[in-house]
Formats: structure tokens, sequence, C-alpha cells
């Protein structure tokens, strides 16, 4: 990013930042990691001699005092076991978005000593699946299974789910709320804490519904819209946590949407 660029991001988000804050609503930022920042060893040998620092590093040096969990080294760490993403896909695992809830946790745990409460479901183990391919036009695909999914020690609390306003249902083990049936509204009676939190995302955060869904009573999710090349898809995010009542707000975004700053409405 140029200086305007970063300055641009970092003065859009300390904004909301700030009217969340003077409304008593809690906000943190969580960059959905892109592949090649936690696998990069694998990167071809062109790719790695020009690596460098990016947008991520740059907001996260420039702005600390801006509430970004950065979970890459969590990831990097679980990715010596087991694998976080898959071959032919850019989206974390289930598995790996599990990792980075439990680093969200954490760091939630000091935003507020009220979300200490919530924690990660335990696993006893992970399965591999035939996940997403991405690739499969081009003529590649995974050699076996290499989707993550974490093994779950106990079910997940049943969740009812209204889809853009359309009639309830409730889901029991499938709860991953997919991209393309936001907004949506999760209710979860069973849930750690009874609060609700608005999640603005990307097709990165539908990994992490589960985990969120099993943590608030009450999860209000929506497109962030930075990757809509539209101003007026992205919403105001105060004006939206206040309507839906939200005592906290998670703004996920996949890493690469860094690379071209929105004009961020607050």
């Amino acid at each position: 990013l140029n200086a305007d660029e970063l300055q641009l991001w970092i003065d859009s988000l300390r904004t909301v930042r700030d009217k969340l804050e003077a409304d008593g609503i809690d906000f943190v930022i969580v960059p959905g990691p892109a592949k090649w920042d936690v696998y990069p060893e694998l990167l071809p040998d062109w790719a790695r001699s020009i690596d460098g620092s990016g947008p991520l590093e740059q907001l996260l040096q420039a702005a600390p005092d801006l509430p970004i969990i950065d979970v890459r080294a969590d990831l990097r760490a679980a990715a010596q076991q087991e694998q976080v993403y898959s071959s032919v896909n850019s989206h974390w695992s289930d598995y790996g978005a599990w990792v980075g809830w439990q680093s969200i946790v954490e760091c939630l745990a000091t935003v507020d000593p009220r979300f200490a409460t919530i924690s990660a479901p335990a696993i006893t183990g992970v399965d591999y699946v035939q996940g997403g391919n991405e690739f499969g036009g081009w003529g590649f695909k995974a050699a076996e299974p290499d989707w993550s999914i974490p093994v779950l020690a106990a079910p997940l609390s049943p969740v009812d789910v209204t889809i853009d306003g359309r009639e309830t249902e409730t889901r029991g083990d499938e709860q991953r709320i997919g991209l393309e049936e936001m907004p949506a509204t999760v209710r979860n009676p069973g849930a750690t804490l009874d609060e609700t939190v608005l999640l603005l995302r990307d097709s990165m955060g539908t990994s992490l519904t589960p985990w969120i869904q099993q943590a608030f009573s009450e999860v209000r999710q929506m497109r962030h819209g930075f990757d809509l090349g539209d101003p007026a898809g992205i919403p105001d995010i105060a004006a939206t946590a206040r309507e839906a009542g939200a005592t906290v707000v998670i703004l996920q975004f996949a890493q690469r949407h860094l690379n071209a700053p929105p004009d961020l409405r607050s």
C-alpha cells in the first residue's frame, strides 16, 4: 500500500472503532489469513524470492492501537501437525478456522473479562475429506482428501437459522452459513454468552460460523462489501450494530482485501 492507501485504512477503521466504543460496543478485526502467508515455504522459488511485508504487516506496524487479531502464528504452528488449508482451495479448512477461533477467543478475553467464558469446542482429532476444488477447471486436484475437519468431542448445540427474513429452520451438525445465505440471523439458546454479535464477513468466515454461533446467543451475519467494488454495498457498521442491539462487532475479511482500501462507511 502507498502512504495514502494505508492511511485510508487506518482512518476508516479507527472511525468505526471510535463510534462503536462511544456506543459501548466491543470491536475486533480478524483478517482471514491468505494461504501463502501460512505456508510460505510452499511458494514457488520465484515467489519466495520476492516475498516481503505486505498490507497486513503495514497495518499492524502503523496502527498498533487498532483491535486487530492476527491468527497467522497459531495457524503456522498447527500446520506443522495437520493441514489447515486444502491444496486446492484458498479458504482455510474447518479445522483451520477452529484453530483461528482459538486464537480469537484468547484475544477476546483481553478485550473484556466476560469473554473469558468462551472457548473453542473440544475436539478429539482431525479427519480429512474432499473439500471444494477451486482449481478443477484447470485440471488440478488434490492427490488425496485434504480438507481437514475437527472431530468434535460432543455435538454442537442446535441453532435456529433465519436466512434473509425467510422461515426459520433448525440446524444440528451442519451449521456453516454460506456467503450466499446472508444476511442471516442465527439464534442459539444454549450458547455460552447471552449476547448479540454483529459478524461482518466474507467467504473466509463461512468455516468460522459454527464456532461463533456456539459462543453467542444471537449472531447477525452480513457481507462487509469490501469485495463488491461499490461503496454503496458497504454497510454503516456502527448504525447496523446499534439497530441489531449488538454488544460486540467482529469484522472478518480475507487478507487479500487489504490490497485495495475501501471507501469504508462508518
